[in-house]
């Protein structure tokens, strides 16, 4: 369907042209006016027609028939009324028929309800038998004025302002929407002089400017502009006229660059755009990691006139799944669809249905489906002319619309004709501030740590979901006039629902809803505690599998930090619990839940293996372990507290030296007391220095074995110095060795205890001691090296004991 029948009214589309500023005769004036009005041009004929009728009054019926037929399809229906009524002066008017019914038509379309309705039955009655599809036409529009006198619809908006002249002009604006809080739209107001035609074409603008598209030059028509709702694509319509009043639209999209620069212009596949038919009024939103199309098509296949479609969208542009919106098409025509993303509620304008005269706008939010919420937006939105192109910005609180009704710019006010402007509106408060209260329902005291799930019912799409562990209140704002279910849940606790609906409130006011939500137990409390059965010690990284047996069903906990646990049971049914922790021995209980046992407690009690009961004597016994240093060392001559190096790095380093110190040591005495010197410096070096450095090797193996039974075990690191040195520096070189024995242990087994360290469960305690625990006969003198730094005496001061362990404590 081409769309002739829709081209006065879908925004006037069309050509302009002046008559030149020259003398016609009357036989001209009438030629260039039925041309002009064969060809479409109504405007142009109109002016002919005028100028014919000021060279002579006296013309025939056919000249006032095609008058008033030109000022009905540029909707000047003053002019249309007063020339139709003098046709029907004519006893020979063959066209009766068709003017009776566009004289009711122009009544109902000025808002005249009841002189339409008795026009209407008075065409019935005459002509009723003779066009079917006329009268079916006819009842329709007698339907509608009759609903358009009963309707009683509160408006969501008081009243409608033109937008200034600084956006609407005397050609038509439409396509009206915020994006970026910017006012995008349409405009005819764009004249290129074309031979002796002014041609008047449609371009996007905003509130800057006109908005350019490469490659759009050339087009007669680029209208309806849409971006995607992630701001990278915009779609819009390029069309133009084909024989006079037909127009074919097509849509295409541009990709938009970071900068803001929209790119060349693509179009969409034959899915949407098929060939010899209109594809426009693209309305873009998401739809899941992707996007949804809306548009308006002539199509085969729809309900008749133009439909609404949807089609899915891929991020690259690829059209799958184009469906007919069937549920609030009609036989008639659907355009400007607009989804509020916000309230999932479809916009559209219709002249299928029944309203206050011919496109009138609707609203929808099962328009997926059968569309049988479909409401018409009442009197103050629509008039008894065209409204199109609704849009509610993203908060709800302003619309947007294009009308041609009374107080619109007038192409030419002779004839008041055309045009469209933009209006806007501010919304009245149309939102329900819901307060739902979670409740015991046995205390009836607040219950905390619910869900509460809300859904429209009419779309089942879920609005809010929230949970709150700290409070029983829960608090939404809803769209009003809709039906609502909340279900609040909460484990351990039948659920409760219930369906309210906002059909009460009332606009401009606050409309506060409070509902309360009643959760009966269905579960009780196991408290259970585990210990040591030894010590009673509490134990924590505990694992538990608590199985109900008969259900099968089975909870699990693994590695709870503390020593409690609570579970939600069943009452009155057999359980069996099982507890585990690494080192012990797993213990497995069955008992009943009982009746009234909300507060249910359990002592468990887990007895250590054997093998780490061991172990833990045997790194208790291996204590303490002495680790001796170097003169100096590690980090000779520094001042810092962290080690350079670690212990077994500095072992090697000091053990190699032995030579050394035997040397130095001994050469100080002559005879047996060399010999005994020799002796002492060896032994030392055998049964401590060696013997110390592979009792820290044990050590750590079994420290090791202890921690991953899962015992918390702090050790103590005590640092010690030979005097040569000041105390203050002394202070430092022992914490430097605490820290190469504390290096040790982070990097011991490519990071074997790091974990442990880093969790808490294995904490080393330090402490240096300087000089200050060295006994008094321990020479500091640097100028005797061999009593102060070589002899067993003062190196056995150069040491960091271990020297206390403790299991299952903090400190």
């Amino acid at each position: 369907m081409a769309l002739k029948a829709v081209v006065k009214i879908f925004l006037l589309l069309f050509v302009c042209t002046q008559i030149q500023a020259q003398y016609y005769s009357f036989g001209q004036h009438l030629k260039y006016a039925d041309e002009s009005f064969e060809n479409g041009e109504y405007l142009l004929a109109m002016e002919h027609y005028d100028k014919a009728l000021q060279i002579k009054d006296k013309v025939n019926k056919e000249f006032i028939f095609n008058y008033a037929e030109a000022a009905y399809n540029t909707y000047s229906l003053n002019l249309a009324e007063k020339l139709y009524r003098q046709y029907l002066e004519y006893d020979d008017a063959v066209n009766q028929k068709d003017v009776l019914f566009k004289l009711a038509r122009i009544r109902q379309l000025q808002g005249r309800y009841e002189e339409a309705i008795l026009d209407y039955n008075i065409h019935l009655s005459e002509y009723g038998d003779i066009d079917s599809n006329l009268t079916k036409q006819v009842q329709f529009l007698r339907s509608s004025a009759q609903w358009a006198i009963d309707a009683y619809i509160v408006s969501i908006v008081d009243s409608l302002k033109r937008l200034p002249d600084s956006i609407n002009t005397k050609f038509s604006e439409y396509a009206p929407f915020e994006y970026n809080e910017n006012l995008h739209y349409n405009s005819l107001r764009l004249a290129k002089e074309i031979e002796d035609r002014t041609l008047y074409h449609s371009r996007l603008f905003n509130e800057q400017g006109e908005i350019t598209i490469e490659g759009s030059e050339g087009q007669r028509l680029v209208s309806h502009p849409s971006y995607s709702p992630d701001g990278k694509y915009l779609f819009y319509t390029f069309g133009d006229y084909v024989d006079g009043e037909k127009i074919n639209c097509e849509i295409y999209f541009s990709l938009i660059s970071e900068d803001g620069n929209i790119g060349p212009a693509r179009k969409l596949g034959p899915l949407v755009n098929m060939p010899g038919y209109t594809a426009t009024h693209p309305m873009v939103v998401s739809r899941d990691s992707a996007y949804t199309l809306y548009y308006v098509s002539d199509r085969p296949g729809g309900k008749g006139g133009l439909d609404i479609y949807a089609v899915n969208l891929s991020k690259d542009m690829q059209l799958s799944q184009n469906r007919n919106l069937s549920g609030i098409n009609s036989e008639r025509d659907e355009m400007s669809p607009f989804l509020h993303e916000r309230t999932r509620t479809m916009y559209f304008s219709s002249n299928g249905q029944e309203g206050y005269g011919d496109f009138d706008v609707y609203k929808s939010a099962d328009f997926d489906n059968d569309g049988i919420d479909l409401q018409n937006m009442g009197k103050v939105i629509n008039s008894p002319h065209n409204d199109l192109f609704f849009f509610l910005n993203e908060n709800g609180s302003k619309i947007y619309l294009s009308s041609n009704r009374p107080g619109s710019s007038y192409l030419d006010a002779k004839y008041e004709t055309c045009c469209y402007d933009i209006y806007e509106g501010d919304v009245d408060d149309c939102s329900v501030n819901l307060l739902a209260l979670t409740l015991d329902g046995n205390t009836k005291m607040n219950l905390n740590g619910c869900n509460v799930k809300i859904y429209e019912v009419d779309t089942d799409i879920l609005v809010y979901d929230q949970d709150n562990t700290d409070s029983n209140f829960f608090e939404s704002d809803l769209y009003c006039e809709r039906p609502y279910k909340v279900i609040a849940t909460k484990e351990g606790y039948e659920s409760a629902e219930l369906v309210f609906s906002g059909d009460r409130v009332v606009f401009g006011k606050p409309n506060e809803i409070v509902r309360k939500l009643y959760l009966t137990s269905s579960i009780y409390d196991l408290e259970m505690s585990v210990f040591d059965e030894d010590t009673k010690l509490p134990l924590d990284s505990i694992d538990i599998i608590l199985k109900n047996l008969a259900t099968g069903e089975v909870s699990e906990v693994e590695k709870h930090p503390s020593n409690t646990f609570t579970f939600d049971i069943t009452p009155d049914t057999e359980y069996e619990i099982t507890v585990k922790r690494q080192g012990y021995i797993d213990k497995i209980e069955k008992f009943n839940s009982g009746l009234n046992a909300r507060g249910l407690k359990k002592d468990i009690f887990l007895k250590e293996k054997e093998i780490i009961r061991k172990a833990k004597v045997s790194l208790a016994k291996s204590i303490p372990v002495a680790l001796f240093f170097d003169h100096d060392q590690p980090g000779k001559g520094i001042t810092e507290f962290n080690s350079p190096e670690n212990f077994t790095t500095a072992y090697y380093k000091y053990y190699n030296k032995r030579a050394n110190y035997v040397e130095r040591f001994s050469n100080r005495y002559r005879g047996d007391r060399k010999d005994d010197a020799l002796n002492d410096i060896n032994s030392f070096f055998d049964n401590e220095v060696k013997k110390g450095f592979d009792k820290y090797d044990l050590f750590k193996e079994q420290l090791m074995l202890v921690l991953e039974s899962g015992q918390k075990i702090n050790i103590y690191l005590r640092g010690y110095t030979s005097p040569i040195a000041p105390n203050e520096y002394n202070i430092a070189l022992g914490k430097r060795r605490i820290d190469s024995v504390r290096r040790e242990f982070d990097e011991w087994g490519n990071g074997a205890l790091l974990p442990y360290i880093r969790s808490g469960q294995l904490t080393i305690t330090e402490r240096s001691f300087g000089e200050e625990t060295s006994p008094r006969n321990i020479s500091d003198d640097p100028r005797q090296p061999s009593k102060s730094i070589f002899s067993p005496s003062a190196s056995r001061e150069r040491r960091v004991e271990i020297d206390e362990i403790n299991f299952n404590q903090d400190k």
